[in-house]
């Protein structure tokens, strides 16, 4: 993000978030991570507190500070499905200033800046699970909040974490902070030479922005909804026309199967005398031009899409088409 001037840098560095993140590193060991969640309570000083082999844990302020290196302070009302009370806007007043189509404000209709915090915030900073599609009244309170005024980002985090251990369903899906978690552990020198360490090296890349609806380049990025909108529009064309081929197919090879049946009955009856074999052939050429009906039905529609799309079906319109060839060119 850096090398692009993007804008989300500056944000994390207004909210003191880039030490975090430079400092955790990119190792998680996923199950003493799940035992620190699985022992964690709060103690009598409000601290979250936990054993993991043996060691006594303590994540209060002090020891947050200190071991990642940066100081948080500011606004620490954790939201979680109701607008906090007597805020300075309301939730609908919030939506208006990120968002052109509120109130059906989605990740989507958010600008690039905002697209990336919502994303960061979903799976990094308060991370859920479920969809992306839509956002949260914590997305849309963090979203309007993290580029004008500071969070108490180490209130959120352990609010965070018990609100993950109260909901069993949550923790049994995912470890939030694990990668938080894990560097705590190795700065208590905690004993984790029995555990395989998992490299986290999902990073934003070209792909990530891609999915993102954005193109990635020197300048910046730039939004490609409408390239979207015609791949989307050319893979339903495509889709539409793959199944009336198999439609065509299914009925090329019912008649093939038919003409089978009859060349066998010709073969059978030319053993025995008194039989109408003129009947049956013409039964069989009746037959056949069914399937060469078919057949050049299903071809006109294979034309049409292999020049849709080319490079994509033209080895299988040729394979096909030469198959159907020669079965039904046959004498």
């Amino acid at each position: 993000m850096k090398d692009v001037h993007c804008l989300v840098v500056s944000i994390f560095d207004f909210q003191r978030l880039s030490p975090l993140f430079d400092t955790i590193g990119n190792t998680v060991y996923e199950e003493p991570v799940r035992m620190f969640y699985a022992k964690q309570f709060v103690n009598d000083k409000d601290d979250l507190d936990s054993m993991v082999q043996g060691t006594h844990i303590v994540f209060d302020a002090y020891q947050y500070e200190n071991k990642i290196s940066a100081k948080f302070h500011g606004y620490d009302v954790f939201v979680q499905n109701s607008w906090p009370e007597d805020f300075e806007v309301s939730i609908e007043e919030a939506k208006d200033t990120l968002s052109e189509n509120s109130p059906n404000i989605g990740p989507k209709s958010l600008k690039f800046e905002h697209r990336v915090l919502a994303h960061m915030i979903a799976t990094t900073l308060l991370p859920r699970t479920g969809s992306f599609i839509t956002l949260t009244t914590r997305d849309i309170f963090v979203l309007y909040f993290v580029k004008n005024k500071r969070l108490d980002w180490f209130v959120w985090i352990c609010s965070h974490m018990l609100e993950s251990i109260k909901d069993i369903s949550s923790f049994a899906a995912y470890l939030p902070y694990g990668l938080l978690i894990s560097h705590i552990l190795e700065v208590m020198k905690v004993d984790l030479v029995h555990f395989s360490p998992k490299l986290i090296l999902g990073t934003y890349d070209n792909t990530a922005f891609a999915m993102l609806d954005y193109t990635l380049s020197e300048d910046g990025c730039a939004r490609h909804v409408k390239i979207g909108s015609t791949l989307v529009q050319t893979h339903s064309s495509a889709a539409n026309n793959l199944q009336q081929i198999q439609q065509g197919l299914d009925g090329v090879k019912t008649m093939l199967i038919s003409m089978k049946e009859q060349v066998d009955k010709i073969r059978d009856v030319t053993k025995e005398k008194g039989i109408d074999v003129s009947k049956l052939m013409m039964d069989m050429g009746a037959t056949k031009r069914q399937g060469i009906r078919a057949f050049n039905s299903m071809t006109e529609k294979m034309d049409k899409l292999t020049k849709e799309d080319e490079t994509s079906y033209d080895s299988c319109c040729t394979e096909v088409i030469n198959t159907l060839k020669y079965f039904l060119g046959r004498n």
